[in-house]
């Protein structure tokens, strides 16, 4: 990790990760009724981050960009913090330059599959977080309504109106003219399991989570989780989602039944135990990098 510019970035992340926990407040913390499903959720929220970086490495295969995984799993967890810098392209250039630094690639060309795979993710999440709505009470109009926002969601992906709006903007940035990854059915198919499988581990880390505070947590409820993450990819100023997700946790818990205060603490609480699976996956790629990576290349 030779690049100068990628420990650049790493420090400024550092930084936006400090601040991202002083605002949290530490004292909301709900009484944990089973310690054993929290030690698990935690255990499972490193198989999602692991899983992450496998579909990233996966995607940069499709389009004949060959790394190994641990490099893979670097490029991600070391730039993951990135996320918690306002504006969502951070942990984008981070990926591409910690790639391009170890393989040369070209990085127009990285950076684009890059956005596609947020673009990936992002509808794979909401399609996955939409099973959450499942318990919800809500009226015929509304599930109409949802499917509506999935089905425009889905056109907008997959189609090449969508990433014109990503050529507009990569030109404005570059200066030069660029043209963005489309994406055909074929490659839909070979790289969507993988984000697919991400996102069911995440809803099945998170209903561990909930379980360790509230005893009769439902498996479709913990999906919301999926959503708020999946959501927060739609605000791109604000770092990481910060608000809207917990907002969103809040609305969903209270038209579930939980208490009030229980939702809130649970809500809060989750920030901050997401940003520790973060911070380990972060641990984990930087070992990797320092170590495995180094045995590797011998």
């Amino acid at each position: 990790m030779k690049n100068k510019y990628f420990k650049y970035f790493l420090v400024i992340s550092s930084f936006f990760v400090f601040l991202a926990l002083i605002k949290t407040d530490f004292l909301v913390i709900p009484r944990i009724l089973n310690i054993y499903n929290l030690i698990i959720s935690i255990f499972l929220l490193i198989i999602y981050h692991i899983s992450v970086a496998y579909s990233w490495k996966e995607l940069l295969y499709v389009y004949g960009f060959k790394i190994n995984f641990y490099d893979g799993l670097s490029s991600y967890g070391l730039s993951n913090i990135g996320k918690y810098i306002p504006g969502k392209i951070w942990v984008s250039l981070g990926e591409v330059s910690y790639i391009q630094n170890k393989y040369s690639y070209p990085v127009i060309e990285t950076l684009n599959i890059s956005l596609l795979w947020q673009i990936v993710s992002l509808w794979t999440g909401l399609t996955v977080g939409l099973i959450s709505l499942y318990s919800l009470p809500l009226s015929g109009i509304a599930y109409l309504l949802i499917i509506f926002f999935w089905m425009i969601l889905t056109l907008f992906s997959f189609t090449k109106y969508f990433h014109k709006l990503y050529d507009l903007l990569l030109n404005k940035i570059f200066k030069k003219k660029l043209s963005f990854n489309s994406v055909n059915l074929k490659e839909i198919i070979k790289i969507t399991p993988v984000f697919f499988l991400s996102w069911i581990i995440l809803g099945i880390c998170y209903f561990f989570f909930i379980s360790s505070f509230y005893e009769n947590t439902d498996i479709f409820v913990s999906f919301c989780f999926v959503f708020s993450v999946s959501a927060g990819y739609l605000i791109f100023v604000l770092p990481a989602g910060i608000g809207l997700r917990e907002g969103f946790l809040i609305s969903y818990f209270i038209a579930s039944g939980l208490d009030f205060q229980l939702a809130t603490n649970i809500s809060v609480f989750s920030r901050l135990w997401f940003l520790l699976g973060e911070l380990l996956i972060f641990i984990i790629a930087y070992v990797t990098d320092k170590k495995i990576n180094k045995q590797y290349y011998k």
